[in-house]
């Protein structure tokens, strides 16, 4: 896993697909998916991802209410973020009402001094290898064959002290059910990442505790596409704007 994880941090780019369904375990009625697809850039620390959002929500006090739209995230230079929503339909994602009217508009949210999305460089930070391997535990698997190709598939899961820290940092204490266990598949020539799947349950957030099944796959390594660029300087708004698109429904 170690060797995968630094590998994987020196390629000079790659793509990715992701794809998640989520649930909020204090709104039951309330559920989405999302689809995303995205490049990173590791030589200049610079990314973008185009997400797709469905929401439905379906309860005796507001019917049946639905939501859809796409977020363009881009991080043209390390400490900066674009946003851009477009493509907006139904009652449960909206443009915040605090910003007017500002559909179609690139947001340039403002990072708090000093913070950074990511960090530039193909050489892997010592650091950043010790919390993926020390928070992702191998419990079983190995080397396996897919159809006519070897691939070594682990079955892994979270520990409670990497669950404990990150909810002590967001969002209070961590519920005795949270889990978080998945897959990951690796190359064993290049040993680079090829895809993961993981399933998160009662996990405590900035919008109400989830339970979420996601996936991920990265193709393109060394030879990826360009990021999407924002248009124009971007309307500046608050970091936290991003969660009012949802929050305020």
């Amino acid at each position: 896993m170690r060797r995968a994880v630094i590998t994987s941090q020196k390629a000079d780019s790659v793509s990715f697909d992701a794809w998640a369904s989520v649930r909020f375990a204090d709104r039951s009625t309330l559920s989405g998916s999302i689809v995303t697809h995205g490049v990173l850039r590791n030589i200049d620390g610079t990314w973008s991802a185009e997400a797709t959002l469905n929401l439905l929500r379906s309860d005796t006090a507001h019917g049946e209410q639905r939501g859809s739209g796409t977020l363009v995230f881009s991080s043209p230079a390390i400490g900066s973020l674009f946003v851009l929503l477009e493509d907006v339909h139904g009652q449960l994602i909206t443009t915040p009402t605090s910003l007017g009217d500002v559909g179609g508009t690139w947001w340039r949210l403002s990072l708090a001094s000093g913070s950074s999305i990511r960090t530039s460089g193909t050489t892997p930070d010592p650091r950043l290898v010790d919390a993926y391997t020390t928070a992702i535990q191998i419990v079983g698997g190995g080397l396996e064959t897919e159809g006519r190709s070897a691939v070594y598939h682990y079955h892994v899961m979270i520990g409670a002290d990497t669950l404990n820290a990150y909810i002590a940092g967001t969002a209070g204490k961590i519920a005795q059910s949270t889990t978080a266990v998945g897959e990951v598949w690796i190359n064993p020539t290049t040993f680079v990442l090829e895809r993961a799947r993981w399933n998160i349950s009662n996990l405590p957030t900035r919008l109400g505790a989830i339970s979420c099944t996601l996936g991920i796959v990265f193709a393109d390594y060394n030879h990826a596409p360009p990021i999407r660029l924002p248009v124009g300087s971007g309307f500046s708004v608050p970091f936290d704007t991003i969660f009012d698109i949802f929050s305020s429904r």
